[in-house]
């Protein structure tokens, strides 16, 4: 199994500030549809068929993002995420954007999700079958902070 899935994306216009930077907001948006890619290419998770059939997905439950280089208007990106910490009420998740070349951290982005039932309306507990595929893509880390997983990142890089 694959615990850090990637893909690639090309900063489009429309998603510019007018100094052909992607927008802050934007990062979040590419990061986070890399990471549904990933999950329906690489893990065969579907997170909306799951929903319309099993009425159960994630919600969002935290955001935290460190921006390290600009990402450009037309530069390809390649975008990598891994599940980093888990429990039965929650998944976190580390995404990062990285140059075509992957030498340059563009952004690293933590996510913590909890498990929804939409015919509750409520926070759920993970069934056993995706708990058993959590714990098969666990990708343990040993930094507890954004910042010291941003710096471990750059060092294994080279970059200054």
């Amino acid at each position: 199994m694959e615990k850090q899935p990637k893909s690639t994306a090309k900063v489009r216009f429309q998603d510019c500030d007018p100094n052909a930077h992607l927008n802050n907001s934007r990062y979040i948006d590419y990061m986070l549809n890399a990471r549904e890619d990933h999950l329906k290419d690489f893990y065969d998770l579907d997170v909306y068929a799951r929903m319309r059939t099993e009425k159960r997905g994630w919600e969002v439950a935290k955001n935290e993002i460190l921006y390290k280089r600009p990402a450009l208007l037309m530069e390809e990106l390649v975008i990598n995420s891994r599940l980093i910490a888990f429990s039965p009420r929650h998944i976190k998740v580390e995404i990062g954007m990285f140059n075509k070349q992957e030498t340059e951290l563009k952004a690293l982005l933590w996510s913590v999700f909890v498990p929804f039932n939409a015919i509750t309306q409520r926070a759920d507990q993970h069934t056993d079958t995706i708990m058993k595929l959590i714990e098969e893509a666990h990708y343990p880390i040993s930094e507890k902070l954004i910042e010291e997983r941003a710096t471990a990142i750059v060092e294994s890089l080279g970059e200054v």
